[in-house]
């Protein structure tokens, strides 16, 4: 359901009281039409019992815009310290406004014209509480009417609270004239390359205002979105702004957060008591015949936004994630707490269970968690299965996704192998993968990812910016801290760069292979050797050293390596034609792929004029030939004669001798593309072996020996018959009396 539709109440508010006390404690989150759910249930906009709760939370003033004429009314309810009502109501600047530059439709204002909607003196309330509070909420649902609002000045105001503002007037000294150069707050748009939200909070450590900024590309045009600039007493200031998924999802998403920024740390003792509270525009001198008429100076007529409004809200307090985002705020999805039950006797399979839940979960857990009473149980059968049952408890736990297998998976992830790796498109999906019990085989194969569910992660997801050509989204779930065992879902297709600055379906999708994790590490400059060399590093536990085979055919090796280096050719057949033998015959498949920008990119989706463009420019890829990355073909002038790569056919030469035995190839020797390369390294004896000692490297916190080899068989076996399912391997390693230490 489109945003529009989830907000379509707010055309039709009714003020309707659906409870008469909000207890202080309820667990209340907007949602994305604009109300709030408490406790499962819903609160309109505007209703008795919305209006209860958005007061708790610091509500000063609050349009709804459903009046069709007439002033713009002040619906919040705030009563001053006696009682008595105090609205902030608006008045439209120029009174042909309401036929000729705004429509009223009775659920919003659409300002079409520049003009200026205001209060009609100073906003006291607004003043007051701010100032004594320290705190300050702007929040906006709006439409934009346009991206590209120029020739205004930057940043133009949607709202604003500041004094006025006339044109310069002969005579009168520059000191005397009234300015508005230095607002309260602004919540604003500003044009620079690209658009972008933008709040201006005046601090006492701030004259000109702290700025805090998002961008770009954030604003949407005729898009129903939410905006909310924030600012707490501890200096921390914050933007959301909600925006639609791919799938047609709308979530409010944390964009932007400043912490430790000098200026947000100050108060509001230097804002102007006589202040005006506008929308559309900065606050002018309100005289439409000293408007401005020609080109000779600016007026504030060039801070002018257009667009659509259908509720504006000032807080005096500092919305928090949770008051935004509910269970979707970051750190939200905490640790629960348990009660230790007395009645339990601890038993000897109490232990075991606690030692089997520390090599699964990564963590110590008390003896007391009913968790390990269930395990327990499993285990006191004394058989394989109630083992397993007691292992599969363990592996429904948030930690074993959390800890364990992301650190499995983050040490596949980068070239240096270490747990410390950043969570990313690669380890996510093999998280997934293992939760999902989908065949180990699909991650060198598969045409999906996993990425955190904005329903249940309010984190940047735009796919272009925040997943496609950066790290974002990932960086921002790891940051929060979500369970992802629980946030995490399948995506499909797999996106690359189109190479016009937009995200388009991978022509050749493969896994953990074709991610932008491992593209990023391996695939960026070099000559692509690197991606065959990690691929058996990673998922055939083989390093370069014991593979190579100076035997081996040199047909397929490339001009760039010399074959008299130092003059000496026996070098080159002893040394260098070892390593490149197998690597050479075998990257052809990743040809058409390079790394540079932050973007994958394919030859294929590369304009034909930019076939001799350098890869470092963003949307340009060097080609030679057409539908090939020139890395693959340069340096030509160390060998000319060497082998030139036209397509991504690649054929598999490490098949001899002790390879053979090692690798236990099965199925096609040649192909084309990734996947297909992807395909052949799936189908290898040496892939379940390989994710088997991996696995137990993670769990059992020790390198495999050679006494451990037999059970790595066996296990291995069993990870095959299982349709290579991730879940149980790990769950049959732990139980295994090597990684118990029985």
């Amino acid at each position: 359901m489109k945003l529009w539709n989830r907000f379509y109440s707010l055309i039709l508010i009714v003020v309707v009281a659906l409870f008469a006390v909000l207890p202080m404690n309820a667990h209340a989150s907007m949602d994305k039409d604009g109300s709030v759910i408490v406790n499962g249930s819903r609160l309109t906009p505007g209703s008795a019992a919305w209006l209860q709760l958005m007061k708790e939370r610091g509500l000063v003033a609050l349009y709804l815009f459903n009046e069709t004429s007439g002033l713009v009314r002040d619906v919040s309810g705030y009563r001053d310290a006696n009682g008595t009502l105090e609205p902030l109501d608006l008045v439209i600047d120029d009174p042909i406004a309401n036929t000729q530059e705004v429509i009223r439709t009775g659920s919003s204002i659409k300002i079409q014209f520049p003009t200026l909607i205001h209060s009609q003196g100073p906003a006291a309330k607004i003043h007051r509480e701010c100032t004594s509070s320290g705190e300050l909420s702007i929040e906006a649902w709006l439409k934009n009417a346009d991206t590209a609002q120029l020739p205004r000045i930057n940043p133009i105001r949607i709202v604003t609270m500041s004094n006025k503002v006339s044109p310069l007037r002969s005579g009168v000294p520059e000191s005397e004239q009234l300015s508005s150069t230095n607002p309260s707050f602004v919540l604003g748009q500003e044009y620079v390359d690209n658009s972008r939200y933008k709040g201006i909070i005046r601090t006492s450590r701030a004259r000109d205002g702290a700025m805090l900024g998002i961008g770009p590309n954030i604003t949407k045009v005729n898009s129903l979105q939410h905006v909310i600039v924030s600012k707490n007493k501890k200096g921390v200031g914050r933007v959301y702004v909600s925006y639609e998924t791919d799938d047609g999802d709308t979530i409010d998403a944390l964009r932007t957060e400043v912490g430790n920024d000098p200026d947000l740390q100050g108060d509001f003792s230097n804002w102007d008591p006589k202040a005006i509270f506008g929308l559309g525009n900065e606050i002018s001198y309100q005289d439409p015949a000293a408007r401005k008429t020609d080109d000779s100076r600016n007026t504030t007529e060039d801070r002018a936004w257009l667009g659509e409004l259908f509720l504006v809200a000032i807080y005096c307090k500092a919305l928090e994630p949770t008051d935004i985002n509910g269970d979707a705020a970051p750190q939200q999805d905490a640790y629960q707490s348990y009660k230790i039950d007395p009645t339990i006797r601890i038993t000897e399979n109490h232990r075991k269970a606690v030692l089997l839940y520390k090599r699964l979960a990564g963590v110590s857990t008390s003896i007391a968690n009913p968790v390990i009473d269930q395990m327990a149980s499993e285990i006191a059968s004394g058989t394989e299965s109630g083992w397993m049952r007691a292992a599969a408890i363990a592996t429904s736990e948030r930690d074993f996704y959390n800890i364990t297998v992301k650190d499995f998976a983050g040490r596949m992830s980068t070239r240096d192998e270490t747990v410390l790796a950043p969570l990313s498109d690669f380890s996510a999906t093999i998280i997934g993968v293992v939760r999902d019990e989908i065949s180990a085989q699909q991650l060198l194969t598969g045409n999906f990812t996993y990425q955190g569910d904005p329903k249940k992660a309010a984190v940047v997801s735009n796919t272009f910016e925040d997943i496609v050509s950066s790290n974002r989204h990932y960086e921002a779930l790891s940051e929060g801290r979500f369970d992802l065992s629980r946030v995490l879902v399948q995506k499909s297709p797999q996106l690359i760069s189109n190479g016009s600055g937009g995200a388009i379906p991978n022509p050749n999708p493969a896994g953990l292979l074709t991610t932008r994790a491992f593209m990023g590490a391996h695939a960026i400059a070099g000559t692509n050797r690197r991606l065959v060399e990690f691929t058996f590093r990673e998922f055939l536990c083989t390093p370069i050293e014991k593979w190579a085979d100076a035997y081996g055919p040199d047909n397929y090796v490339g001009r760039d390596v010399d074959r008299f280096p130092g003059g000496d050719h026996n070098k080159f057949s002893t040394t260098c034609k070892a390593c490149h033998t197998g690597m050479d015959s075998l990257r052809g498949a990743f040809a058409r792929f390079t790394f540079s920008n932050g973007v994958i990119k394919n030859a294929f989706l590369m304009q034909t004029e930019n076939l001799n463009s350098a890869d470092e420019q963003p949307n340009t890829m060097k080609q030679m030939p057409r539908g090939v990355a020139s890395k693959m073909n340069h340096n030509e002038e160390n060998f000319p004669s060497g082998h030139i790569i036209e397509d991504d056919w690649f054929e598999n030469t490490s098949i001899r001798g002790s390879n053979a035995a090692q690798f236990g190839w099965s199925g096609p020797m040649t192909g084309y593309g990734v996947k297909e390369f992807g395909e052949m390294i799936s189908k290898a004896k040496a892939f379940p072996k390989c994710m088997a000692r991996r696995v137990y490297r993670s769990v059992c916190k020790r390198e495999p020996a050679s006494f451990d080899q037999p059970m790595l068989d066996k296990v291995a076996d069993d990870f095959v018959s299982e349709n290579y399912n991730l879940k149980k391997l790990f769950q049959r390693i732990a139980i295994t009396n090597e990684c118990l230490g029985n």
